[in-house]
């Protein structure tokens, strides 16, 4: 059995709907629900967490004084010596058999960490990375994590894990202790930190890059959070020399870049509607049963290329820019990748000529008029 720990003092609705996804999610993996309240002001939040509790469906830990969230998190990880633990935010989201995903990752040779793609999860983040997503109303996310689950990816080690969903290998909690509460109390810097030593004693991190998890983010601390995030970057530096400059060649090779390119194209393939490309202005707005896909010229230090940009379904910023160098094979994959099946032509322009027109020939080679 593994325990599933999720820290909560406030923000009552985001809670329980955290709580609820773990408790309606179908998993093979048994699992213990570990809630601990850091001394909650919230009396009703409280009361809903007992009720759970007295039904069966949580095991319920009060600090008897707010601790803060490193705290919290370690009396988490300490309940049950035995088992694996796996860390959740109160303001995620979990779909479906995500826990037999996270822990399939788990368990693989010597990683001590496991943690999945999500809107809000720096460089784990998606659609863009490096960023917090706000999603739109309408986006399905328990669709982007079917979606995410049928990609064939192979694993990507991390620098570090990422504490808003994150799988911990009990062995390496018994080998490197658990988090540093004297030095990150507060929250931000503690899974970085634990991450850093686990990697100095053998362990590895990796990104299950089959797995999707909503995350709120950015809703603890308020004002207070930039100043927080820096300091903490600070004293990670100066016990992991070296680590700002390992995060940013992880950026630079970005190898999680093929992952967010193939969720953008299964998103736009397995919307229902027609898709049609749309080159230049419409006169006429598109009908409700057309996905249209704009051709976008470029901005500086890409101008000259063109980006295809989905209308209506949220940001796809990982598709392949087509410039002048880009070949029409390429463009004509792309396109049947995406599932073009009619062009509207407009007035383009005289710039990125060369692009406009490897585009109409991957259009012909398409059958595409």
């Amino acid at each position: 059995m593994v325990d599933v720990v999720v820290p909560v003092y406030g923000s009552r609705a985001l809670a329980l709907q955290a709580i609820g996804s773990v408790l309606g999610a179908e998993t093979r993996e048994a699992y213990e629900l570990v809630v601990v309240d850091d001394a909650s002001p919230d009396a009703l939040l409280r009361g809903e967490l007992e009720a759970l509790a007295k039904a069966g469906l949580i095991t319920l830990v009060v600090n008897e004084r707010n601790v803060g969230f490193v705290g919290s998190v370690n009396r988490g990880f300490d309940l049950h010596p035995g088992r694996d633990v796996v860390l959740l935010n109160s303001d995620a989201r979990v779909f479906g058999d995500w826990l037999d995903r996270l822990l399939a990752a788990l368990r693989t040779s010597r990683t001590a960490t496991a943690t999945p793609l999500s809107n809000a999860a720096t460089i784990l983040s998606y659609p863009a990375t490096l960023c917090e997503n706000r999603l739109p109303v309408a986006a399905d996310v328990a669709q982007w994590d079917r979606l995410c689950a049928a990609i064939d990816a192979p694993v990507v080690e991390l620098p570090t894990g990422i504490g808003f969903c994150m799988a911990v290998s009990r062995a390496c909690l018994d080998q490197i202790g658990a988090f540093d509460q004297e030095r990150f109390g507060r929250g931000y810097g503690e899974e970085n930190d634990f991450c850093l030593r686990a990697t100095a004693a053998g362990w590895r991190h990796v990104a299950v890059s089959g797995l999707f998890v909503w995350h709120r983010g950015g809703t603890s601390f308020g004002e207070e959070r930039g100043r927080l995030i820096a300091a903490a970057q600070a004293t990670i530096e100066t016990l992991h020399p070296g680590y700002a400059e390992m995060v940013g060649r992880f950026i630079r090779r970005d190898p999680l870049e093929p992952v967010r390119r193939a969720l953008d194209i299964a998103r736009i393939r397995t919307d229902p509607r027609l898709k049609r490309l749309r080159m230049g202005a419409s006169p006429t707005p598109s009908e409700q049963d057309v996905l249209e896909i704009e051709l976008v010229p470029d901005l500086p230090p890409y101008a000259g290329q063109y980006r295809l940009v989905p209308k209506g379904i949220g940001a796809a910023p990982n598709l392949p820019r087509c410039g002048p160098t880009t070949t029409p094979e390429s463009l004509a994959a792309l396109l049947q990748d995406i599932d073009i099946r009619e062009c509207h032509a407009g007035e383009t322009g005289k710039a990125g000529a060369a692009s406009i027109e490897s585009i109409r020939q991957a259009l012909k080679m398409n059958g595409i008029r």
